[in-house]
């Protein structure tokens, strides 16, 4: 894939990887980090805007989802 091309994909494909890692952290500073970092939210929100539309969302939806930030599992090292 050209350089460029992989460019235009990894902003996405980095996002996804964060939402993964919320997913095992349960921890919503890792749903906010996502969020921010997703390009159409941050063309259109502001980092106060797109927290508490996560917050909105996990309301919402909250009976689908597992309780984030009810307990944290530390992220792990990819180093070693």
């Amino acid at each position: 894939m050209p350089a460029q091309c992989a460019a235009i994909t990894m902003t996405n494909v980095n996002v996804h990887m964060l939402t993964r890692q919320a997913s095992l952290t349960l921890s919503k500073e890792d749903i906010y980090r996502a969020a921010l970092l997703d390009p159409l939210t941050a063309t259109n929100l502001t980092m106060d805007e797109t927290v508490a539309l996560c917050d909105d969302l996990i309301a919402a939806h909250g009976d689908w989802l597992p309780r984030f930030d009810q307990f944290s599992v530390p992220a792990k090292s990819s180093a070693g």
